[in-house]
């Protein structure tokens, strides 16, 4: 098994959270509102949008690295966990970063135009927003029900990632800093569910059988 697996993973966490805390323009439900929060510190939006694209790659680069340890039992939901995870790197790299740089793009442009044409990036690129974004929600859990069933995942784990989510959904549009620390506990929470785990014998789960 992979050391570097875990590694990555929570270097894409950090990366990850300093995107969601310097994302200034997730702050406000309004593209009138977002583009004026980006106008107010324009250089951490570019943080934002780098800090997404890395967090993502770095993501990739940690499946990679952990597909060919998914064998035997729970395989199937691993591999189905890690392909959704995957499709989820591609929201931050694709849909944050890009609305990131959009809003830069936007605030050049006159008062009266700028949430018409933020508004005509909606419809059918954000129904695939939503469904990448539930890629990088849910993959995790199938991610740990496929270990727990090879016996290499803790129940509690589970426990601490849906509740980083929620506390991150909740806090959207709201406060930055729960975004951020939200973030890093919920994609922490996968660099320790792919940690190296001696592998248990099948044998070690049979009775022994009493010595005469």
């Amino acid at each position: 098994m992979s050391t570097r697996t875990p590694v990555i993973f929570g270097a894409a966490a950090v990366s990850i959270a300093v995107g969601e805390l310097t994302d200034v323009q997730s702050v406000g439900f309004t593209a009138t509102a977002q583009v004026r929060n980006y106008l107010a510190a324009p250089a951490l939006l570019d943080v934002a949008a780098a800090a997404f694209i890395v967090g993502a790659l770095l993501t990739v680069l940690a499946i990679a690295s952990f597909w060919s340890d998914v064998q035997g039992r729970g395989g199937r939901f691993t591999r189905v966990g890690l392909g959704m995870l995957a499709a989820g790197a591609l929201w931050y790299a694709g849909f944050r970063a890009a609305s990131d740089l959009t809003d830069v793009l936007v605030s050049h442009l006159p008062a009266a135009t700028q949430a018409t044409v933020l508004d005509a990036g909606t419809g059918w690129a954000g129904r695939l927003d939503v469904l990448l974004m539930l890629g990088w929600l849910l993959g995790p859990i199938l991610l740990w029900i496929g270990l727990r069933r090879a016996r290499r995942a803790h129940w509690l784990l589970l426990v601490v990632y849906l509740i980083a989510v929620a506390v991150e959904v909740a806090f959207a549009f709201v406060s930055l800093p729960v975004e951020a620390l939200s973030a890093l506990v919920a994609v922490g929470t996968i660099a320790v569910l792919t940690r190296p785990v001696a592998a248990v014998p099948a044998e070690a789960h049979r009775r022994v059988p009493a010595a005469a």
